[in-house]
């Protein structure tokens, strides 16, 4: 949050409606995964990004924005709707852009969640036929944490240790906070996964994602009375 008031501070920013846009749209992702709500559609109201005279990077970033808003509140089924006009830039801006690399990626976790499985099977056979060189830290971590989240009971356990130790050496750790979730949910190392968890998005601000993030994890916790 402290980049983006900072970018909104340089010099020219002010005047330039696109890098203001840009700014707006991006503080809305972290209000978004923060859980609040309400500031996050408020920026991306702000960013003016639907203007008829929007660009295709624009539009992918407001649909990207409009998808974290929508996976903040949990409605993942229409996130992963979303994301996907994000992700249909690819043709033209190419994988390596950052609002289609990012909605490809929320869009798969968000259909998964959603109970939507040929959808983010799809997207990891999208990810496996990229060329190695294509693949950032984020989209091979992201890459994981799908044949984890998609492997067979017995191969669960190694996929998911594997799929956090890509997100950690990733350097993000929003991704790290989410396959340490899906971790959890899958009752693999659960109790420390939780607890890292727990402390990352403490860090982050977003304590309130919890909730949204790991209901079987804190269910089955609940069940066993810890």
């Amino acid at each position: 949050m402290r980049i983006t008031h900072e970018a909104e501070e340089s010099p020219g920013a002010e005047t330039d409606h696109f890098a203001r846009g840009g700014i707006l749209l991006n503080r809305s992702i972290i209000f978004a995964r923060r859980g609040e709500s309400e500031k996050a559609r408020a920026a991306i109201a702000a960013s003016g990004f639907d203007d008829p005279m929007a660009d295709e990077q624009n539009l992918a970033q407001l649909w990207l924005a409009r998808a974290e808003a929508l996976a903040g509140e949990g409605r993942f089924a229409e996130a992963a709707a979303a994301a996907a006009h994000g992700a249909a830039a690819v043709a033209t801006l190419g994988v390596g852009h950052p609002a289609v690399k990012s909605s490809l990626i929320l869009g798969s976790w968000c259909a998964y969640r959603a109970g939507d499985r040929a959808a983010a099977a799809a997207a990891l056979e999208q990810l496996e036929a990229l060329p190695a060189g294509s693949r950032s830290p984020r989209l091979r971590a992201h890459r994981d944490l799908l044949r984890a989240l998609l492997a067979a009971p017995a191969d669960a356990p190694a996929r998911f240790r594997e799929a956090v130790a890509t997100a950690r050496s990733a350097g993000s750790p929003w991704r790290l906070a989410l396959a340490l979730a899906e971790q959890a949910n899958a009752a693999i190392d659960a109790d420390a996964a939780l607890a890292e968890l727990e402390g990352i998005l403490e860090r982050l601000g977003a304590g309130a994602a919890l909730e949204r993030l790991v209901p079987p994890a804190r269910a089955a916790r609940a069940a066993t009375g810890q």
